[in-house]
């Protein structure tokens, strides 16, 4: 979650600091805010359930946050050149292993 959260910070700088960014990429950066929100709570959720040993429901949780972070990605790759994909990238390919590894464990 640490890095969602410098993603987030980054692109939160991006927006309130780089007055050169066009209107596409003040969109995408913004959805990506939402969409990283939605992946904080929803991450959030499956570590709550993991401290409290509760499985249910557990791989819903991992997957409404890969989803979300999936969304931002989605619309940064079509920006010419952003300096968040990497960053996304990371995050997304982090939330999928979660997801994989706790497909492998059976939740």
């Amino acid at each position: 979650m640490a890095s969602e959260d410098a993603t987030v910070g980054a692109a939160t700088e991006l927006l309130t600091r780089n007055r050169s960014l066009s209107g596409e990429e003040r969109d995408a950066y913004a959805e990506c805010q939402d969409a990283y929100a939605y992946a904080e709570h929803a991450m959030g959720a499956a570590v709550r359930k993991l401290r409290a040993c509760s499985f249910g429901g557990l791989g819903d949780d991992y997957m409404d946050g890969l989803l979300a972070v999936e969304r931002c990605r989605d619309r940064v790759i079509r920006l010419p050149a952003s300096p968040l994909y990497a960053m996304v990238l990371v995050d997304r390919n982090k939330a999928g292993l979660a997801l994989f590894l706790g497909k492998l464990l059976g939740i």
